[in-house]
């Protein structure tokens, strides 16, 4: 859930998300354990009950290794793609200044050129004058 609005800024909405992913997590949490001791519960030594914790023990650390993994790998190419964003928005900025450059010249020579063509008009129209 977020909260948009000229009144509220970015922070609040990080934390709304925030909250609602540590509530989430929470319920997942809970949930787990509930499922954990009824398991537990159904198994009468406490040998067995060692071993199925040991074994959801080992199912969660892998789990939580190869999220490590993802995550880094997901940090990495954010990483990247900021960088390329950055690359992208400094050559943007050059090829504008480069544009208007360009749209400078553009006018100067537009304007060289008229006084070409008003010069002209007026050498065509006065009478030459010989020497």
């Amino acid at each position: 859930m977020s909260i948009k609005g000229p009144w509220c800024g970015a922070d609040v909405v990080v934390e709304i998300e925030l909250a609602n992913s540590t509530t989430t997590t929470e319920r997942e949490v809970k949930k787990a354990n509930r499922e954990l001791s009824h398991l537990l519960a159904t198994l009468e030594t406490p040998m067995s009950r060692i071993e199925i914790v040991q074994k959801r023990y080992a199912e969660l650390l892998t789990e939580m290794k190869k999220t490590e993994r993802e995550y880094i790998k997901a940090k990495k190419r954010a990483d990247q793609l900021q960088k390329e964003k950055d690359a992208s928005r400094s050559e943007l900025g050059k090829m504008t200044t480069v544009k208007e450059k360009l749209e400078k010249l553009c006018r100067e020579l537009q304007k060289e050129n008229k006084k070409l063509k008003v010069r002209l008009r007026q050498q065509r129209t006065t009478p030459m004058t010989r020497c």
